[in-house]
Parts: structure tokens; C-alpha cells; sequence
């Protein structure tokens, strides 16, 4: 199956070593990986050359959630990650990559300094990142993020990026994995899409439903969703009559999860393929339609 003709915008898939296998076998063109997994998979990391692009993410999220905010913030985390990224690009002569600068996520529920502090170390950072690029030929290669957590943090951090023209091609907005709430989602990817002109967005961890809100707006998002299922619960995702996902134990398809893991991938990803590409098929909704005829700034 030809991916690139059938999907419409780049749908990053996250994964770590299971994933990256059934992803080479599917011949699928788009992969997302965390830093923080790239020393566990140092000697696989050749297999990133059988995809069209991969988007490599500084690992944020996944640190502060284990309230792990001094280890992201040091000198040495930026130092490695940005190692990391040269060692790609020079070492193993690979350029078929999107890197993301150091961001802070916003969310409540992520410890770490008020979110005023944590946008301006997210601009802080935006700018040691695109030095960093300018210097090594990499700028294309680099995505800044626009961090926030109500409407107006979220423009406050555009208005410093915009000032300092550290906006590049493709821009993040970050924030927006667990809210769970598709509404607030679209209010803030159309409120931003509206001021960023052309650059292009693309949105991190975003579920189905908030896919289906906001996807006439973004170039590209990513989603780990698919593959927690066979790693934390030894249960698989199938596709229900109705088009939606409904999860299955393993064993009821007669899948072992301690043996038989990469298969439970395999299922999985398949599922959740024909959910994405049922989303990005289906007619606009009509909210959208009526967002972009209006010129009206909606606030949270």
C-alpha cells in the first residue's frame, strides 16, 4: 500500500522498537520518536532511512510528567539532544528529519514553573535552537513550538516567536495531548492558524476526535495512542462497524502479549490507519465552515 497517495498530510505515528518494525514492514513513510527512547534503540536507528520523514521530538512531556523538570532544563539535556541531532545529520549522513526545540508543555497537570515562565523559556530555547540550525544547515530541518495552556498564553507566546523571528516552516502547538475536549482544541488551532499565514502546523498528540475538529487547519500531527494498548494493557484495537475503534483482550484473537507483541502492533496499527484515514475522508464539519467565514476571534 502506497501511504503517501492515500494519506493526505503526514500523520507522524510514535513508537519505540516495535513499532519501528511494523512501521518499516508496513512501508509506512512517517515516524515520530521521543529523545529520551534514542538510547535504547542506538542500534537500530539505520532504520530510520526507510522513511520518508521523521519527526524527532525533544522528549518533553514525557520527562516533566515524571516530575523530572531539573534533568530537561539542564545544560547537559540540551547539549545531548542537540548531539543527537548532529550525529543524525553527520555521522549517519541522514536529512530525512524534523527536529523540535526545547518547549515546555503547559498543562496542570505537568509540574514545573508557572506557565508565564514556562513560555518564556520556551521562546528562550526557540532561539538557542535556531542559532543552533542557522550554524549547522539545519534550519529547514527545525520546528518551534507555540506553548500555552488558555487562548491568550498561547498568543502571547506567538507575539514573542513573531518578534524575534523564530517562526519557522513547520510550527508546533503544544499543549493540547490531554484536554479531551475537541471544542477548546479547535477555538485554539484556528484562532492561531488565522495569524500564522503561511506557515504550516502541525500538533502533537492529538486524539481522533480533536483530529476530526481541527484537520481542515493543520499540515501534520502525530499520535501515540495507537500502540497503548499491546505495550501497557495486552490488548489490541479493531475497527467496528461502525468505523470507530473498539478494544479487544489479545487473547480473545489468540495473540500472546509476552510473545507475540509485534503482531499485536501490527493489528493495532492497521485499525487505527483506516480510523485516521475514515477522519481525513469525511466532509468538513460545518462549524469549521462557519469559523472560517466569520472573521471573529472566539476566546476560551
Amino acid at each position: 500500500m502506497n501511504y503517501e497517495e492515500i494519506i493526505p498530510r503526514p500523520f507522524f505515528v510514535v513508537g519505540d522498537f516495535y513499532s519501528l518494525k511494523v512501521l518499516v514492514k508496513r512501508k509506512y513513510p512517517y515516524m515520530a520518536l521521543s529523545f529520551i527512547v534514542t538510547s535504547k534503540l542506538r542500534k537500530h536507528l539505520d532504520m530510520l532511512r526507510n522513511f520518508r520523514l521523521v519527526l524527532i521530538d525533544c522528549g518533553a512531556f514525557g520527562i516533566m510528567s515524571k516530575k523530572k523538570v531539573d534533568s530537561f532544563l539542564s545544560r547537559k539535556y540540551m547539549y545531548e539532544y542537540m548531539s543527537f541531532i548532529l550525529w543524525l545529520k553527520n555521522v549517519k549522513n541522514m536529512n530525512n528529519f524534523l527536529f523540535v526545540s526545547m518547549d515546555l508543555p503547559c498543562e496542570p497537570t505537568v509540574q514545573g514553573p508557572p506557565v508565564e515562565e514556562r513560555i518564556k523559556i520556551t521562546v528562550e530555547n526557540a532561539a538557542k535552537f535556531m542559532e543552533f540550525a542557522e550554524k549547522h544547515d539545519l534550519k529547514k530541518n527545525l520546528v518551534t513550538v507555540i506553548q500555552g495552556y488558555k487562548l491568550h498564553h498561547y498568543h502571547t507566546c506567538l507575539d514573542m516567536l513573531k518578534e524575534r523571528g523564530l517562526l519557522t516552516d513547520i510550527v508546533g502547538i503544544g499543549s493540547l495531548c490531554i484536554r479531551n475536549n475537541p471544542d477548546d482544541v479547535r477555538k485554539i488551532v484556528w484562532s492561531l492558524w488565522k495569524r500564522l499565514g503561511g506557515h504550516k502546523i502541525h500538533t502533537f498528540g492529538i486524539s481522533v476526535k480533536e483530529l476530526d475538529a481541527i484537520k481542515k487547519f493543520i499540515y501534520s500531527f502525530d499520535s501515540h495512542a495507537w500502540a497503548r494498548g499491546p505495550t501497557g494493557h495486552g490488548t489490541v484495537y479493531l475497527l467496528s462497524k461502525d468505523g470507530g475503534l473498539m478494544t479487544v483482550k489479545a487473547r480473545e484473537l489468540g495473540l500472546d502479549p509476552g510473545k507475540d507483541m509485534e503482531k499485536m502492533m501490527e493489528v493495532c496499527f492497521d485499525s487505527y490507519i483506516r480510523r485516521i484515514l475514515k477522519i481525513l475522508r469525511r466532509r468538513e464539519n460545518p462549524l469549521d465552515v462557519f469559523l472560517r467565514k466569520t472573521e471573529k476571534i472566539i476566546t476560551i
